[in-house]
């Protein structure tokens, strides 16, 4: 600040004195007060004589109370002696020319009735008069509640980080301990940026030393263009199939990548194994059954023993609306079979439990929210330590199976528990509550014949129908000699 400048506030200083010299006692405090939240008049003992507050929440808060007490036992502890000196640095430049500079600020913890506490930023002023000091104080509530908020976002970053990190050394722990060849590559440098022990062995390189290159850097010149194949088909499909990759020392691999997106960016996991035996190895006629399934119009899938979909012929891919197969293999089958849940677990059981299923009533739901019903026939198929489930489906009529049954073939329905039991899991439950109502009412009409001496209006009149009605059923049930159902009058005796 140059000369003129401190000459200038000086002056105006001065004027201040000049006119605001008597002003009232009431106009000086709230001028006091409107300097900050608080103003407290001190008196030389360091009693708190009077207080002006211009935040009322603080006036029904901490700061109620205060007069007559001494200030110095109304803040914490940790506070007390910054309060010691305030007053004494206050007191200290009373009558002395300090520049017209204020004290320095200091942040007092005041204390409640209750127990409660104020975060506050005084200053303190001798005001020459009897040795008084005048102490002007600033909310800090609103910051302490923004230090609480950043203490309590750091706190909940520094756990974040915590996890992150445990979840890293799980990764980092079963990618080194896995038994099966594991490499990552970034998808757009296509360079390597993880090996697992597993893989360098297989490639018989040192980590080290894989890291940083290229794919066709560890392959031979010939499988160039497979590696190329092997990228562009992963990154446009998010999967490849096993690929037949040689490496310099002859060997061949079967290569399968899988892509993920990790910080921005697309990398792609590469397994690697033994090569898949190739397709000339496969006998002519098993080729032929092949081709078979895949072009018969009933649909077939092939799933693993939790239900995930291994292979599905054109049929079923036209049942389901799925483009392609890859977009069928390695989903679940429970996403495109069952009215719910229960068609599929129930399905599973029976197959698990008898190796097959035959006529089981369910619907596959179509990628565009249709329902087909088909009746299905699963078989198990076993794969060494492994087991596989074969299915086979077709549409189904709309009246269902069991109600396509009529005349005198009905007698042989069950009609004991345990065969009503047998057709849980092959047919659905509407169907079965369904027949056991018809084989009931059967049952129940061939009883009132026989105890009438087949006098059809008595039957009628004992199981409460019309004649017309008990007439519609013997015909509908194929029971009698089919007389015409115009005649209703009684028969002979």
């Amino acid at each position: 600040m140059d000369g003129k400048s401190q000459t200038g506030m000086m002056q105006g200083l001065a004027a201040l004195e000049r006119t605001l010299g008597d002003l009232p006692s009431d106009v000086a405090a709230r001028v006091v007060a409107a300097a900050g939240d608080v103003a407290l008049v001190i008196s030389p003992d360091g009693v708190i004589e009077d207080l002006a507050i211009a935040n009322n929440e603080l006036a029904e808060g901490a700061l109620e109370g205060l007069r007559t007490r001494r200030w110095i036992d109304t803040v914490t502890a940790d506070s007390r002696q910054k309060v010691a000196d305030l007053l004494a640095d206050a007191q200290s430049k009373v009558g002395k020319d300090t520049g017209r500079t204020l004290g320095r600020w200091r942040e007092v913890n005041q204390t409640g009735p209750e127990g409660s506490s104020v975060p506050l930023k005084y200053v303190a002023v001798g005001s020459g008069t009897a040795g008084r000091v005048i102490a002007v104080g600033r909310d800090l509530s609103a910051n302490a509640a923004l230090q609480q908020r950043l203490l309590q976002a750091q706190q909940a970053m520094e756990r974040e980080v915590a996890r992150l990190r445990q979840a890293e050394q799980r990764y980092r722990l079963l990618f080194n301990a896995s038994r099966e060849p594991i490499i990552i590559i970034d998808g757009t440098s296509r360079r390597i940026v993880e090996v697992n022990p597993a893989a360098a062995s297989l490639l018989e390189q040192p980590t080290a030393e894989l890291l940083g290159q290229t794919l066709g850097r560890i392959t031979a010149p010939e499988s160039i263009e497979s590696v190329a194949a092997l990228f562009a088909t992963a990154l446009m499909t998010g999967r490849s199939d096993p690929t037949p990759i040689s490496l310099p020392d002859g060997r061949v691999l079967s290569v399968s990548a899988s892509v993920f997106r990790h910080e921005r960016s697309a990398h792609v996991l590469l397994r690697l194994g033994d090569p898949a035996p190739p397709a000339t190895m496969v006998r002519h006629s098993e080729r032929l059954l092949l081709d078979a399934v895949e072009r018969v119009p009933e649909a077939f899938v092939l799933t693993d023993k939790a239900m995930v979909i291994v292979a599905a012929n054109a049929a079923f891919l036209d049942l389901a609306q799925i483009p392609g197969s890859d977009l069928a293999v390695g989903r679940h089958l429970g996403e495109f079979l069952g009215r719910s849940t229960v068609d599929l677990s129930v399905l599973a059981a029976n197959i698990r439990e008898h190796d097959s299923v035959r006529n089981f009533n369910t619907v596959v739901r179509g990628r565009f929210d249709t329902a087909e019903p088909v009746e299905l026939s699963g078989v198990s198929v076993p794969d060494g330590e492994n087991m596989h489930f074969a299915m086979c489906m077709r549409s189904a009529a709309r009246s269902g199976p069991m109600r396509a049954v009529e005349g005198p073939e009905r007698r042989n329905l069950p009609r004991s528990a345990e065969q009503m039991t047998d057709l849980i899991g092959r047919v659905s439950l509407k169907e079965i509550v369904r027949e056991t109502t018809d084989i009931i009412e059967r049952l129940c009409i061939e009883a009132a014949l026989d105890l009438t001496g087949n006098n059809r209006a008595s039957a009628a009149e004992m199981l409460g129908l019309s004649r017309q009605s008990l007439y519609s059923k013997l015909n509908r049930f194929g029971i009698g000699n089919g007389e015409d159902l115009g005649d209703m009058g009684e028969p002979a005796d």
